[in-house]
């Protein structure tokens, strides 16, 4: 199942955020953004009101995404920044493996 929460502004779309769901678990699968207007945070918003939503529906988990582990060294900035995004939501950070099928 999906549920799409959308933000409008003057009736168009500025800002989209996609959860799929099942079994008391979400997952944030992607979300749009309108990038002509920079004083507004629609998806911030949308992501805060999928969170009562799953919260109010009795939702287990949400999964926003992978943190990275922050011993490591050389990380960049981009990924350092959405790691500090991610863990001001609140909630717990739940390790688990992540593996990677490469092709040669």
């Amino acid at each position: 199942k999906e549920t799409i929460f959308l933000c409008l502004k003057n009736n168009k779309i500025i800002g989209a955020v996609v959860i799929l769901h099942f079994n008391r678990m979400a997952y944030y699968n992607s979300s749009y953004l309108r990038n002509n207007d920079l004083t507004l945070y629609p998806n911030y918003y949308l992501l805060w009101e999928a969170i009562k939503y799953l919260h109010m529906q009795e939702y287990e988990y949400f999964h926003i995404g992978s943190q990275v582990d922050k011993n490591l060294k050389n990380l960049p900035l981009k990924h350092i920044n959405l790691s500090f995004f991610k863990s001001g939501w609140g909630g717990m950070a739940i390790e688990w493996e992540h593996a990677e099928k490469m092709f040669y």
